[in-house]
């Protein structure tokens, strides 16, 4: 089956990164994304759509900070020893 679809230009430059980045090719790099996406219970799969649009906003407008701050975090809020 064969679908066409319309993609805006930054969903289309995620895709394209995911795929180089996984080494994949970009047609099974979507699948993976929709199967990924379709696999969820509804309530999952809105939640965490949620949580991107989110975090893509938050992106968006500079509201972010840098993986040693997130693992020095995580480390406090659980009590892990994790290293960046």
């Amino acid at each position: 089956m064969s679908i066409t679809l319309e993609l805006p230009p930054h969903i289309e430059a995620l895709l394209h990164q995911r795929a180089e980045a996984t080494g994949q090719d970009i047609q099974h790099t979507a699948l993976a994304v929709l199967t990924l996406g379709l696999s969820l219970k509804d309530d999952d799969f809105f939640a965490a759509l949620e949580g991107i649009q989110q975090g893509l906003k938050d992106f968006d407008q500079g509201h972010f900070s840098s993986l040693e701050a997130f693992i020095v975090e995580q480390n406090q809020k659980h009590g892990l020893a994790l290293e960046p």
